[in-house]
């Protein structure tokens, strides 16, 4: 009679891993958002990845903010670990500290849709400037705090950028946008309502939340959209009852396995995990406060990727390579 194991892999199919890191610098998890203050000490912590990513042949997509590529001693290690784990160096674009730094009448972080284009327009001229001595025109993005919307859309549609991964689905932002109806697999999106599939020549690569049900996402932007003042309650059932994230950071390994096979099963073809780099240095994170926390989630990685390679055949590919998939599309 066939193992439980054996009976889950004939209910499964092929996937694409998508692992990114947003390298950038410290301080972020303690609600700091300094325009002139921003160390980089974590990201040699990178480091610790090179025995798991070699192990399970991962090649992720280091996203680099620019603070992190204003660190020309930073370019060498960054080069070299892209370099053994056949990965890739994108962009990632943290407005409230990427010059031309203005202060603006919100609080911070100022959501970027409420930043004006012309600003928010030089702020990614000067993060894309940034990756020249790194001899690298990067193709692939991520908004800071997924800051997503229209605007910036329109902005990077006019660019080099290729792909991008901002949206996080069934998550509400401060100040907008809201993912909460985004798909869960890759898109190209209409640039005016980036969470509806479109005509868009960049591929959007949502981080993987899958929701407890296929609807849920549509029903809570409805609500949000029809009651006023339920944004917050349905960014909390959203992102803490109705969703199961694939975020090794946000839950455990148990979860992790759930969210996959639920994802799988409904015919999801793409696993996109992200993390930030601080994550690896005790104390720049609330959830790794010493190295033993760090440890651990760096087991918990390891166990994750075992699983995965034992449930199904599965390939890791960066970003840019993802978009290369969907040659067919403009």
């Amino acid at each position: 009679m066939p193992s439980r194991r054996d009976q889950a892999r004939r209910l499964t199919r092929d996937m694409k891993l998508i692992v990114t890191v947003d390298v950038e610098e410290e301080g972020l998890f303690k609600g700091q958002y300094s325009a002139d203050h921003n160390p980089t000490t974590n990201v040699p912590c990178l480091r610790l990845l090179d025995e798991l990513f070699l192990e399970w042949k991962i090649r992720p997509t280091l996203l680099l903010t620019y603070q992190v590529t204003l660190q020309h001693h930073l370019h060498g290690l960054l080069l070299d670990l892209c370099h053994r784990w056949h990965g890739e160096l994108g962009s990632h674009l943290h407005h409230w500290n990427t010059p031309p730094v203005t202060e603006l009448p919100f609080p911070d972080p100022v959501p970027a849709e409420l930043v004006p284009p012309d600003l928010l327009a030089a702020k990614l001229d000067c993060l894309f400037e940034s990756f020249q001595p790194l001899g690298v025109q990067p193709q692939a993005f991520r908004m800071g705090r997924f800051s997503l919307g229209p605007k910036v859309f329109s902005l990077l549609q006019r660019s080099q950028v290729l792909v991008d991964s901002s949206v996080a689905p069934l998550r509400t932002q401060y100040g907008g946008p809201q993912h909460l109806d985004a798909p869960v697999d890759p898109y190209f999106p209409d640039p005016s309502r980036i969470t509806f599939p479109g005509n868009s020549r960049i591929l959007e690569v949502p981080i993987t939340i899958v929701p407890v049900h296929a609807r849920v996402g549509g029903i809570f932007e409805k609500i949000r959209t029809r009651w006023n003042g339920s944004q917050e309650l349905v960014g909390w059932l959203s992102g803490n009852v109705f969703s199961l994230p694939v975020q090794p950071v946000w839950t455990g390994l148990k979860r992790l396995k759930i969210a996959t096979a639920l994802h799988n099963r409904r015919g999801g073809k793409v696993l996109t995990l992200f993390f930030h780099s601080s994550e690896l240095q005790p104390g720049n994170s609330p959830l790794h406060p010493t190295q033993d926390h760090v440890q651990s989630f760096l087991r918990k990685l390891h166990f994750f990727f075992q699983w995965l390679h034992d449930f199904t055949t599965v390939e890791s590919l960066t970003l840019s390579d993802l978009r290369k998939r969907y040659s067919d599309h403009p």
